[in-house]
């Protein structure tokens, strides 16, 4: 997220600058502060072996990411190691809103979120895609108006939509091994309705036309089975 960064959660620019950002030049010699928001373990090429990238050896994808950061970090790039749960856009500007709370405003905004959405790989999930089974929360929330819904995950994109989804479904159900999230947004949604399967994976969905139910198992089996 480069451009000019007016605050950074509780952060003025001069105070970000303090901490190590030089402010580099862009290609067409204007300067600007440069800001990194996500986690480096949900990149793409975290899991990913990486044979053919100029100019190194093959190497694990981790590994050439954290290379990448001290790099970037080397040249007064700051990095914040949240995800972003909301973006505006108000007079030319757009403010970008962290799971810990604090937000972010910048005159210039890049999404890189990556290639292809995670598969979660148990019986059902492909069968019944568009029935039932979704992968976007903004896009077909309005589907499930009025019926019990379940959202799968234990980050912040997890539970920004189940929180979502109460303004539109009956229950609302997050299953998840283990939540990962900050505190104030864990905090969020253990006070309102949503009811939380931690430990608990999906075994199963099972369905006629379209999906009928939900079967969950221990996460903890999982694990022992892969």
């Amino acid at each position: 997220m480069p451009g000019n960064m007016k605050r950074c959660g509780m952060w003025s620019l001069s105070e970000v600058d303090r901490r190590g950002c030089r402010r580099p030049s862009t290609p067409g010699g204007r300067k600007c502060s440069v800001l990194v928001l996500g986690r480096l373990q949900k990149s793409s090429a975290a899991r990913a072996h990486i044979e053919n990238y100029c100019c190194i050896d093959g190497r694990e994808g981790m590994g050439l990411l954290k290379q990448a950061r001290t790099k970037a970090e080397g040249s007064g790039a700051v990095f914040i190691e949240e995800d972003v749960v909301a973006l505006s856009a108000i007079n030319g500007a757009f403010t970008a809103e962290l799971e810990g709370g604090k937000s972010v405003a910048t005159k210039t905004l890049i999404l890189a979120m990556g290639i292809s959405r995670n598969k979660l790989e148990f019986p059902g999930e492909k069968e019944f895609l568009g029935k039932g089974v979704s992968n976007c929360v903004d896009c077909d929330a309005g589907f499930y108006k009025g019926q019990d819904v379940a959202m799968v995950g234990c980050e912040s994109g997890a539970v920004t939509g189940a929180l979502t989804l109460l303004f539109y479904a009956k229950a609302v159900h997050l299953i998840c091994g283990k939540l990962e999230v900050s505190g104030p947004l864990g905090e969020r949604i253990r006070e309102t309705a949503i009811q939380i399967h931690e430990g608990a994976v999906i075994k199963e969905i099972v369905g006629q036309s379209a999906v009928d139910e939900v079967i969950l198992e221990a996460a903890f089996y999982a694990r022992r089975q892969s």
